[in-house]
């Protein structure tokens, strides 16, 4: 159960609780907690206590995995810290990160507090936009459509991110199946951050979200990882994670003839939310 209307500060002692007692995922996760102002929290939850008070009362027709779920801000906090670690972005130089669907914010807050520069990126959700506010993480309104150039952010990124994928869902088709990007939107995308975001020795690091009307309820979009395992990536098929260095994949087929919007059938999709 998500304790999204409890106390911040004793929600917070609890979870540290859960962490492994002197290790860097409690420092890292009590250094976060300790920036976040516990009466700024108090006021996002009495902002939405009617919406998060039906999020917690049992009702079988509330969406559990909804977007109040991460009012649970310490619980998904210290989830975050290990994926942050995973990436190595602990003891590093300061880096300049994109988070893309920057959604509530916990991951970027936590490459904040690691002393990176974070910019989140999404669609238009009051909720995160509250969330992110709270947690001190700049966040602009961008949404990611297929075949559209991202707007100048007035510099390049060593990192750019997205966790748990929702931009590359289009919508359904008659039938009710939903329908997602194809690999040319993707290498779209891709070479749109390789070419004109990210510097000469950056990276992405996506994790996809299972798609839906698989037979296997949990399974990636398995033709983009085995596309990404021929460009050179790390693919992680567990989790559905692609870690691609730039410096690989100007190497790659995929690098070449930069596909124009006028030669791939554009067809503007359908924007969803993030989860």
């Amino acid at each position: 159960m998500f304790d999204v209307l409890g106390d911040f500060t004793e929600r917070a002692t609890q979870i540290e609780l859960t962490l492994p007692e002197a290790s860097i995922e409690r420092e890292i996760y009590r250094r976060i907690i300790d920036n976040i102002d516990a009466k700024e929290v108090w006021s996002l939850q009495d902002r939405y206590r009617a919406k998060l008070d039906h999020f917690i009362s049992g009702d079988p027709t509330v969406d559990r995995g909804g977007p109040e779920k991460y009012f649970d801000i310490p619980l998904f906090i210290s989830e975050r810290v290990r994926a942050v670690l995973g990436l190595g972005l602990l003891n590093v130089p300061p880096m300049s990160i994109l988070d893309i669907g920057v959604g509530p914010g916990h991951f970027a807050a936590i490459c904040n507090a690691l002393g990176h520069q974070t910019l989140g990126i999404d669609i238009e959700t009051e909720y995160y936009a509250h969330l992110c506010l709270a947690l001190g993480v700049e966040r602009k309104i961008c949404p990611v459509f297929r075949l559209e150039r991202l707007p100048d952010f007035g510099k390049k990124f060593d990192l750019v991110t997205a966790i748990w994928i929702c931009f590359d869902q289009l919508g359904e088709d008659a039938r009710g199946h939903r329908i997602y990007w194809s690999l040319k939107d993707w290498r779209y995308l891709l070479q749109e951050l390789f070419f004109n975001h990210i510097s000469e020795n950056g990276e992405i690091y996506f994790i996809l979200n299972p798609q839906v009307n698989k037979v296997d309820p949990n399974q990636f979009d398995g033709d983009l990882l085995d596309a990404m395992e021929g460009v050179g990536a790390e693919v992680d098929r567990t989790i559905g994670s692609i870690r691609l260095k730039k410096v690989v994949f100007e190497k790659s087929r995929w690098s070449q003839k930069y596909p124009s919007i006028e030669s791939l059938e554009f067809k503007p999709g359908t924007l969803l939310k993030s989860p």
